[in-house]
């Protein structure tokens, strides 16, 4: 007998290559939009790279910066940890021209990358669009662009629409949403560990599994040390259609 496997992670900007990962290995993936939003969160934020930048001290020394760049939605504040401070409710603040300065940012940054062409006539159209809610923009970049393109085919779905008792601690929350999908291992990013009690789940008959990401190396544009958790945008530039097969190549989960 199968044991349906499945993940609730909430929908990230541009997420890292660990997202798509976890997505891959179950054989059900729910958006988890029905929670608090974080205001420094990847939820509304993730990381591309640039070129090093650089600049003199005043002591003459020469000082390197990172090479990364942060792009980030502008969101408008609102009470959080009230109903207007879940994700799903999260509004975007379209006042100023965000969408145009983060393909700009993209395109000056990786035109020049193998698989640049490859994809960026379907980023851009995405893009294009007027988006209002942050979690609606979200999913249409992970089911309209991340999942076509790197061939991920497990089923995704709203954990919102799902009815079940969620007025109870985080535990217990996590065994109703599992008893709702008919699943009994739920696979769990590392932080997770500090926050379910592992032991009352056991007890449910559930198995939870945390997912230790291994960070994958690739050439990266621009020269310089390695940056790890860039979002995925950075692999799939530099490595193109290569990297669906690194995504199935680790699948490293332990209790």
């Amino acid at each position: 007998m199968t044991v349906k496997r499945v993940a609730l992670m909430q929908p990230h900007y541009l997420p890292y290559i660990g997202y798509f990962q976890i997505m891959s290995m179950v054989d059900e993936f729910y958006y988890f939009t029905d929670v608090q939003f974080e205001r420094q969160s990847w939820q509304c934020r993730n990381r591309i790279r640039m070129p090093a930048r650089r600049a003199l001290r005043e002591d003459g020394a020469l000082e390197q910066g990172d090479g990364e760049l942060w792009l980030r939605v502008p969101w408008i504040h609102v009470p959080l940890r009230t109903e207007q401070g879940k994700i799903y409710n999260i509004r975007i603040a379209n006042y100023g021209p965000w969408r145009q300065n983060h393909l700009a940012s993209i395109e000056a940054f990786y035109k020049k990358s193998p698989f640049f062409d490859l994809y960026w006539s379907d980023l851009e159209e995405i893009y294009f669009k007027e988006w209002h809610k942050l979690a609606e923009l979200n999913i249409a970049l992970l089911e309209g662009f991340f999942r076509p393109h790197l061939e991920i085919t497990t089923p995704t779905l709203n954990e919102l629409e799902l009815p079940y008792d969620r007025d109870v601690d985080k535990t217990q929350r996590l065994i109703n949403f599992c008893d709702a999908v008919g699943a009994k291992t739920f696979v769990e990013p590392g932080g997770g560990r500090h926050i379910f009690d592992v032991e009352m789940f056991k007890s449910a008959g559930l198995e939870m599994k945390f997912f230790d990401y291994k960070p994958l190396v690739y050439k990266q544009l621009w020269g310089g040390p390695f940056l790890y958790n860039m979002s995925v945008l950075d692999a799939m530039f530099c490595l193109g259609p290569e990297l669906r097969t690194k995504l199935r190549e680790v699948e490293v989960m332990r209790e």
